[in-house]
């Protein structure tokens, strides 16, 4: 064989492994390309499904919201702070009440006292309230001075202790009064006042039972 038929032979056949080459590069990167395709597709379609669900659970969301029932709150309570009570002072007494300035304490008292007599032989005058209507109803029409009733209440009292400490010791003092007045021994049915005084520590003064007087008769 001479030489220019083997140059051409290689050529020949060169030219054909080129071109065999060429062929299968050409339908390998189409079956990629093809591949690629697929794949791109399949991700697109399961976006969209994504994409349907969650508007549909958004949907859901909005209908469920509308549905429930529309609460409401109301304004909470105006809380009016108040002003702590005054202590007790350390001397506070059983059924006294204490002022606002937290020191003086007071004590109200008192009784209501009725008196009633008949005299069936003549009106005695020590026993007649002379302000008392009941004396002058005569029940004995035949003799005014017999059968003569008298009834009284001017006995009736009230009056008001008071207490404060200071520094030269506690302060107290006594206001009481009744209806007895000034005259007859079964009173005359006008206010009068029986103690009004004020005392410190052994010093009293102001009008109250004199202490030659046994208070306890």
């Amino acid at each position: 064989m001479s030489l220019p038929l083997i140059k051409k032979q290689f050529i020949k056949h060169g030219l054909a492994v080129a071109t065999a080459s060429i062929m299968a590069s050409t339908a390998y990167a189409g079956t990629n390309e093809q591949q690629e395709i697929q794949q791109l597709r399949a991700e697109v379609a399961e976006l969209r499904a994504l994409i349907q669900q969650q508007a549909a659970t958004q949907k859901q969301i909005v209908a469920e919201q509308k549905a429930r029932p529309v609460v409401v709150a109301s304004a909470p309570a105006v809380v009016v702070a108040q002003a702590p009570a005054a202590p007790a002072p350390a001397n506070a007494k059983p059924g006294w009440f204490t002022l606002p300035d937290g020191q003086t304490q007071v004590k109200l008292y008192g009784s209501i006292r009725a008196d009633a007599t008949y005299d069936f032989k003549g009106t005695n005058a020590d026993t007649t309230n002379i302000n008392n209507p009941t004396n002058k109803v005569p029940l004995n029409s035949a003799n005014a001075t017999e059968d003569a009733l008298n009834v009284t209440a001017a006995t009736t009292r009230f009056g008001l202790d008071f207490s404060r400490p200071s520094d030269i010791g506690e302060i107290t003092g006594k206001i009481e009064a009744d209806f007895m007045g000034s005259s007859g021994t079964n009173g005359t049915g006008s206010l009068r006042v029986r103690h009004a005084y004020v005392n410190v520590g052994k010093w009293l003064a102001g009008q109250t039972t004199s202490p030659f007087v046994n208070v306890d008769t």
